[in-house]
Formats: C-alpha cells, sequence, structure tokens
C-alpha cells in the first residue's frame, strides 16, 4: 500500500472554477485521477522517445495498416506462447 503525502498546489481561479464545476463532489479524486492520466501519459512518450529508430533497420517491418496488424497478431502470438 503506497503512503500517502501531502502537499499545497495554487490553482489559477478558472482552473480551479472549473474543477468544482466538473467535480463538486469529490474535486480531490478527480485531481488525482487527472494527474495519474498525465503522469502516464509522459511515462508512455518517454518509452516512446527513448525507443524511436529501434525497428528502423528491421525489413520485416510492413508497410500497409493491413500488414501491420498481421504483423502484430504474429508477434503477439509468439509471446504469448513463449510467456512463463
Amino acid at each position: 500500500m503506497a503512503t500517502e503525502k501531502s502537499f499545497t498546489v495554487s490553482l489559477p481561479g478558472d482552473l480551479a472554477e472549473a474543477i468544482q464545476r466538473i467535480a463538486a463532489e469529490n474535486p480531490e479524486e478527480f485531481v488525482i485521477t487527472a494527474v495519474r492520466h498525465e503522469i502516464q501519459r509522459f511515462d508512455q512518450l518517454t518509452a516512446i522517445r527513448a525507443a524511436a529508430g529501434a525497428w528502423k533497420d528491421h525489413d520485416e517491418i510492413p508497410d500497409t495498416v493491413e500488414e501491420l496488424v498481421a504483423f502484430m497478431r504474429r508477434l503477439r502470438a509468439s509471446e504469448e506462447r513463449f510467456s512463463p
């Protein structure tokens, strides 16, 4: 279980009003959910940037969407087969 830590954040008035309008019953949970979402998005973008170009030298990467879908299905099937 994660320990809770607390800190104060001041928000611009229009943002605070929008949160209150959208999540009047539980603004704290709304903010927690929004922050978690943004952290996840940031982590995904960081991973995407780190992996950029990793497949550029592989000729087996398909050129069309249809070929890519079939390729990904084969790749996932092979991963599922070998997962512990």
